[in-house]
Formats: C-alpha cells, sequence, structure tokens
C-alpha cells in the first residue's frame, strides 16, 4: 500500500479530482440500477391486476432503462478519455526519467527491460485508476439497500445472499493472492524475454558469423516457455477463480429461485417481488465480482509501481531543497576540483584530486587505463555526484547546480556514437528548429523572455502567499510550451510540483534570487531558450561542409547508424559538437579514434580553429591530438595526480608523461618505416 501511496504522490492532483468527479458521475448509475428491478415488480404487480401491460409504469420503466444506458455511455466514453490523457501525460514523464538515467544503469538492465516498464508496468501501475474502485464503493451501498428491501420480503433468501457472499470473498482471496505469485514472477520473466529479444536483434550479426543462430533461438525459446508455462498457471487460477464465484453465485439464485417458488405457491410472495428479487440477486453479487477485480487490479499495481518507482527513485531528480540550488548567469570563469577523493564500482580509490581550469585554458588529461580519467569525466558530467571534497564552478558547488542548467553551458565530445535511427538533419538539429535569421530570432526570444520575466517580477512584488504566488507564475509559464521548457532548465518544473514536499517559500525565494541580476538573467535564459529549439541554418550548412558529410543528406542511417562507417559516425557525432556556438567550456573525450590519418589531420585543424579562446578539458591518448590543442597537462597515475605542467616542463622529468609520449612517437615511427 506505501508503494500505491507514493506513486499517486507523482500524479498531479488534477488527475485525481477528476477521477473522484467521474466516480460521482458514474454514482448515478447505481442509483437508476437499484429503481429498475422495483418498477419491474410494480408492472408485473400492476399488469397482472389490471391485465394492462402498457401502464404507466410501463413508461417510467423504459425511461429509466434509457437514462440507464445514456448515463453508462458518456461515462464509459470520458473514464476512457481520462484514462488517456493520464496515460499520455505519465508516459512523457516516465520517459523524461528513463532519459535522465545513467547511460551505465540503462545498458545493465539493457534497453527493452525499460521499454517494458514504461509500456508495460507503467500502463499497469495505472490501472489503480480503475474503474472498479467506484463500481466497487457504490454497488456496496446499492446492496445494503437492496439488503435492506430483501429483508423485508423474506429474511430467508437474506441468509442464503450473507452464506454465498462470503463464501465468494474467501474464494477471492485465495485466488488473488494466487494469481499475484503468479503476476510477480511474469513481470520478471516479460522484463527478461524484452531485454533478450531487444539484445538479440540489435546484434544479429555477429550470430550470423559465428553461427549461433540456433542456439540464440533455443534460449529465447526457453524463456519464452517459462513465460508462457507461468501465464497459464495464472491464467487458470484466474479462470478457476470465477468459475468458482459464479458457480456460488448460480447455486444460490437456484435455491432462491426454488424458496421463492415455494412462498408463491403458499401465496406468501407475488410473482412480481419474486422477478425482482432474481434482478436484485444478480445486483447483489456485482460488490463480489468488483472484489476480486480489485484485488487483482492491486496485487497487479504494487508489483508494477515498485518496478516503475524504482526508475523513478534511480533517475536524476529534481532537487526539492531550493535553499541550495546554485544558478549564476554570468559566463563560466574557471573550474576547481579541489580535495576530489572517489573510486569506481567499489574498486581502486582516487585521492586527493586537485586542480584547477582557469578561462581560455585548455588541460589535457592523460595516463594509462584504470587511472581515472573516465570516472573523474562522470564526477564532471554529473553521472556521478561527489562525494568527499567539491568541484566547484565560478565557486558554485557542482552537485548543486541544476542538471539541464549545467549543460546549457557546456559542450561535450564523447567517445560514444549516438546515432538516430532517422536523417542527418534531425541527427545534427535533434528536431530544432532551423532559423536562417539568427539575429532575428534571437531578439524574438528575447522579447518573448522579457516578458515573461517582467509578469513574474510583477507577481513576486505582489502581496500574497508564497503557495498563491507559484500558482499565479505556473500560470505564466505554461502558457508558452517554450518558456515551460526553458525553466525545467532552472529545476522549475511545475509538472514535479505534486508530490507535496515541495515548500512553496523556498520556491519564491530561488525564484527571486534572479533578479538581483535581471539583465544578465534575461540574457542567459534567451541564449538557452534559442539553443534549446533553433539551430542556425548557416551554421548546419557551414558545419556539413567542412566535415565533407553532404552525401550523407539523403541516405537513411540506420538505427545506431549502422548503415554508417566508423569514420561517418564520429563525424556526425563532431558536427553536433561544432553546431553549439553558446557555450562557456568543453569536455572532449578520446576524438577522433575511427578515422583515417588524413581525415584525422583535418578534423584536427578544425577542433584547433573552432577551440581557439575556449575553456575545456581534453582526454586522449594521441599526442598528435594533444600537442595542436592542449596546452597544460594533467597525468594520473597510481590513483592520484602524479605531473602537471606544459609539454616542454614535462618532457624532461622521467615520469610518467615523457613515457608516454616516447612510446606513441616510437608507434608512429614504426609506422613511417614500414
Amino acid at each position: 500500500m506505501k508503494n500505491i501511496i507514493k506513486f499517486l504522490k507523482l500524479v498531479p492532483l488534477r488527475y485525481t479530482v477528476l477521477f473522484f468527479l467521474l466516480g460521482f458521475l458514474y454514482s448515478l448509475t447505481f442509483v437508476i440500477q437499484y429503481y429498475l428491478p422495483i418498477f419491474q415488480k410494480k408492472l408485473i404487480d400492476i399488469a397482472i391486476d389490471t391485465k394492462i401491460i402498457f401502464n404507466d409504469i410501463f413508461y417510467y420503466l423504459s425511461g429509466l432503462y434509457l437514462a440507464y444506458f445514456i448515463m453508462k455511455f458518456i461515462f464509459d466514453l470520458s473514464i476512457w478519455k481520462f484514462i488517456f490523457r493520464l496515460r499520455h501525460y505519465m508516459t512523457g514523464i516516465f520517459f523524461e526519467r528513463i532519459i535522465f538515467l545513467k547511460k551505465s544503469t540503462i545498458l545493465k538492465e539493457g534497453t527493452g527491460f525499460y521499454y517494458d516498464c514504461l509500456t508495460n508496468d507503467l500502463n499497469k501501475a495505472l490501472g489503480i485508476y480503475s474503474i472498479s474502485f467506484f463500481s466497487f464503493i457504490f454497488s456496496i451501498i446499492q446492496s445494503l439497500f437492496i439488503f435492506i428491501l430483501i429483508w423485508k420480503w423474506s429474511p430467508t433468501i437474506s441468509y442464503i445472499f450473507i452464506f454465498s457472499l462470503l463464501l465468494s470473498i474467501l474464494v477471492s482471496v485465495i485466488g488473488s493472492k494466487m494469481n499475484k505469485i503468479q503476476w510477480t514472477k511474469m513481470r520478471a520473466v516479460a522484463a527478461k524475454l524484452s531485454g533478450f529479444t531487444v539484445d538479440a536483434m540489435a546484434n544479429n550479426t555477429i550470430m550470423k558469423h559465428l553461427l549461433t543462430i540456433p542456439k540464440i533461438k533455443r534460449k529465447m525459446g526457453g524463456i519464452y516457455k517459462k513465460f508462457n508455462k507461468i501465464l497459464m498457471i495464472d491464467t487458470i487460477l484466474g479462470v478457476t477463480t470465477e468459475t468458482l464465484i459464479n458457480l456460488i453465485a448460480t447455486l444460490s439464485q437456484i435455491v432462491v429461485i426454488i424458496y421463492a417458488l415455494y412462498l408463491i405457491i403458499n401465496s406468501q410472495m407475488t410473482y412480481g417481488t419474486m422477478i425482482a428479487i432474481i434482478s436484485y440477486f444478480q445486483i447483489l453479487f456485482t460488490p463480489i465480482e468488483n472484489f476480486y477485480d480489485i484485488l487483482q487490479v492491486l496485487y497487479e499495481c504494487d508489483v508494477s509501481i515498485k518496478r516503475v518507482h524504482n526508475i523513478w527513485e534511480k533517475s536524476y531528480k529534481q532537487g526539492r531543497n531550493y535553499r541550495d540550488k546554485a544558478i549564476f548567469f554570468e559566463p563560466i570563469n574557471k573550474i576547481t576540483i579541489e580535495n576530489v577523493d572517489f573510486s569506481y564500482d567499489k574498486g581502486k580509490r582516487y585521492e586527493d584530486i586537485n586542480f584547477e581550469i582557469k578561462k581560455g585554458e585548455i588541460v589535457g588529461l592523460i595516463g594509462i587505463s584504470g587511472e581515472g580519467k573516465t570516472s573523474l569525466l562522470k564526477l564532471l558530467l554529473k553521472d556521478n555526484l561527489v562525494k568527499k571534497g567539491k568541484i566547484l564552478v565560478n565557486n558554485n558547488d557542482l552537485n548543486e547546480i541544476p542538471y539541464l542548467f549545467y549543460f546549457s553551458k557546456l559542450n561535450v565530445l564523447s567517445q560514444e556514437f549516438e546515432i538516430l535511427n532517422n536523417d542527418l538533419i534531425h541527427n545534427l538539429t535533434l528536431d530544432k528548429e532551423i532559423t536562417h535569421n539568427k539575429e532575428q530570432t534571437m531578439l524574438k526570444c528575447k522579447e518573448m523572455v522579457a516578458e515573461v520575466v517582467e509578469s513574474i517580477e510583477k507577481i513576486i512584488k505582489r502581496k500574497l502567499k508564497a503557495k498563491s504566488k507559484v500558482k499565479e507564475i505556473e500560470k505564466i509559464i505554461k502558457n508558452h510550451e517554450k518558456i515551460t521548457d526553458l525553466f525545467t532548465v532552472l529545476d522549475i518544473n511545475f509538472d514535479l510540483f505534486n508530490s507535496g514536499d515541495i515548500i512553496s517559500e523556498e520556491v519564491i525565494d530561488y525564484i527571486t534570487s534572479f533578479f538581483s541580476k535581471k539583465e544578465d538573467f534575461i540574457n542567459c535564459l534567451t541564449k538557452i531558450i534559442f539553443s534549446m529549439n533553433y539551430v542556425s541554418g548557416k551554421r548546419v550548412d557551414k558545419v556539413i561542409s567542412l566535415l565533407e558529410i553532404e552525401d550523407l543528406k539523403n541516405r537513411d542511417l540506420g538505427e545506431k547508424g549502422s548503415f554508417l562507417s566508423g569514420g561517418e559516425k564520429q563525424k556526425i557525432v563532431f558536427a553536433r559538437f561544432l553546431l553549439k556556438e553558446d557555450f562557456d567550456y568543453f569536455i572532449i573525450d578520446e576524438p577522433f579514434t575511427s578515422l583515417d590519418t588524413i581525415t584525422e589531420k583535418k578534423m584536427i585543424n578544425i577542433l584547433k580553429k573552432e577551440l581557439k579562446g575556449k575553456t575545456g578539458i581534453l582526454i586522449s591518448h594521441k599526442f598528435n591530438i594533444l600537442s595542436e590543442i592542449v596546452e597544460n597537462f594533467i597525468v594520473m597515475e597510481n590513483g592520484k595526480i602524479s605531473e602537471e605542467g606544459t609539454h616542454e616542463e614535462l618532457i624532461g622529468n622521467n615520469g610518467l608523461y615523457e613515457n608516454l609520449f616516447n612510446h606513441f612517437k616510437e608507434s608512429v615511427n614504426v609506422m613511417k618505416n614500414k
């Protein structure tokens, strides 16, 4: 139950309120359903007495049936529309959470696992908004009134109902608990099957080359067989439980009919009363059916909610403590790594890491494999939190800087080739709009931002409660999609303010702090909103021409760039890096590993020109790249920084730097000699 309550906190309050309003509408159908057998009884009794079928009661009954079906139709349409809207909203939220996960986390479980969670588990979790809950509550209230009415007609029939009711509840509880056990097993195997299948399809080439397709097929068949077996047991248990409940209801109804006929023969009951009791008896079992459905929903929801909530906990979460958030609107002038200690997967420990990157300085980070370069990079990219020591950005603790805001000031060239299954332009712009007049678009962005900032400032100055101010600001921000997206960069995401643990006063103080440097605030947001939504058409054309990738324009790149060579993938990743113009510092990790020497030389020259005057870190084992771009070097060795300085300062130290440099030079000479 705790998991369900946690999950409900993640759903915006407006959806829960709307759900209960729909429930109220649904209650009207139960009211009408209660009166139907009463009017049936009256119709039969009057028709028998007066020999007139089409009397006033007939028309009242017809009107009630019509009203019942109209109300049911309206409700069914409304509830499905509600469910579709809720699924659409929550799928978007959890898709975003999955995207925020560390790459290593996704790869550990497999993309198939997370897709299964997003589609199957999330839908099951949202089953908590099931109509069965309303049906159960209203059918119980309805049944109490019916029970009182039947008691007046025949206490014995009421006892029969109570006995069958208790027996049905017992069967429902036992059946549901057994179903939960199978459902838990089934979800685990389904996720494994999904991950295995996606992984096999993504790596089918190596399976063909190594002739392992029959083995993989058998393994997949084994997992599917296990899934099918659990599904079959679950189905048998479900069918058996429902059959037993129906059997109890049917046998009880037969007993009631026999007893009612006995009463009619002895003139102790009318035909109309018997018909009404039979009609009511079917309705009386509705709570049992709903009770079984609810148990099924709760058990299935509980299993799926645990998996879905686990994603939420793993992912980067919007910080709830707005007192400690660090936002700055001036350019980054320095990055300081101060007494940082870290380890990777409880392995080798790296201690007392200290260095500083000043504005306009490019630092080369080198060392042999396993010396902590990648682990340090994960800290700088906020993949991992700094737990001991500090990384300061303009004297602001990196841990306290909002994730997206940090990346609005950072440009990254990764060694990983992330290619989308689309065309070249989509891969370069990632769905951003191409503008052919950057200055005019920037001006429009600034006007839009300035207008919103002015409106927010007016609200901040008004004498309102903090909660009211937050609501007013939300209305302004949500009026425009681009502005809504922009404020998520500042960790102000109103879609995530529904869990009740946001302190409105802290949010208002946080927003108020932006206005101490209002002009810088507007200029910074203008750059961010442009970067989020637009890319210069001239820049796109220039980069495509510069990297000589015009021939990729009208080609299908394939899943993960499967129709591209390694060099082409690297050029596309490099092109994305070059397209980002407004950034304060960069991180480049092992560039140009898949290029031939001629193309590599061209790319180095392009990179050297683009990085002139920029600030950043470059990690590479290729000294031909480092020597062209880097001014100062930091050498990591035995879990510490062993050397620091320029090439000239380090080359005569007889240290690791000189050793690595000489090995690289020797390998180049060997190639030349060959």
